[in-house]
């Protein structure tokens, strides 16, 4: 059953609910989203069965009542960002806050991850509605074991050893999202963290059911979010929109 936490989100005093068990909280956030909510609802969960990534056949697994997981609702006509960047800029909210909080080096894997020492602690999922942007997040916080699929994963107390507080990570990240959604200084604090800048890399891309690799070197972010990319087989820097960052690999 969902119910209204006493705590507000930091856009106008949006309500945040919360939910123990759900199938997902996308989900959630589209049935309030019909209901009529305001721009800045959040809904969290301890535990959702349907969980996904960027990915249609991949799934976000989380263990019970152990990470943080939540959407929030952002109402188009309130923001000046393309869809694209969104995922981008809450990672980047979720980075300052680990920061802030624990003082964990981060890493922004584009387009929507986030990790401490090449290890996914973070996932961000960005879907658009008619009018409104549908931001999922889901972080690792608490869980210690991890399946067999899921060997690039780890969690904050992995590397700090003891329990996080997944209530002050929430208000932390929502009032740091806020911040980095009004500011037009995202770009410098995203590159220095963006996961192999300057490196070389791998490019997966994903069409349809065929999957095609490109190896070149990152060379930051475009003004819309894109990845600048450059190929080793050629001269001219591409402004990518879609891929899956890889460790190269000779």
């Amino acid at each position: 059953m969902m119910q209204i936490l006493p705590f507000v989100s930091p856009w106008n005093n949006a309500p945040i609910y919360y939910c123990p068990a759900t199938t997902s909280t996308m989900k959630d956030a589209e049935l309030l989203l019909k209901d009529g909510c305001t721009h800045g609802t959040v809904i969290a969960t301890d535990f959702q069965s349907q969980g996904r990534g960027r990915f249609s056949n991949r799934k976000w697994e989380s263990a019970k009542a152990q990470n943080l997981l939540f959407t929030v609702i952002l109402k188009k006509r309130s923001l000046q960002h393309a869809k694209i960047l969104l995922p981008l800029l809450t990672g980047l909210a979720v980075a300052l806050a680990i920061e802030k909080l624990f003082s964990l080096n981060t890493q922004i894997k584009w387009p929507n991850d986030v990790l401490i020492k090449e290890k996914k602690v973070a996932g961000i999922l960005c879907t658009a509605k008619k009018d409104a942007f549908l931001i999922g997040v889901g972080i690792n916080c608490n869980q210690r074991r991890f399946s067999p699929n899921q060997a690039q994963a780890a969690s904050l107390a992995w590397f700090l050893n003891r329990h996080v507080d997944r209530t002050a990570l929430l208000h932390e990240i929502l009032s740091g999202l806020k911040a980095v959604l009004s500011s037009g200084e995202w770009l410098s604090h995203l590159e220095k963290r963006l996961f192999l800048n300057g490196k070389k890399c791998r490019i997966l891309f994903h069409q349809q059911s065929i999957e095609r690799a490109e190896a070149g070197t990152i060379l930051g972010i475009g003004p819309r979010g894109e990845l600048r990319f450059k190929p080793d087989a050629g001269e001219t820097v591409r402004l990518l929109i879609s891929g899956e960052v890889q460790t190269f690999q000779s």
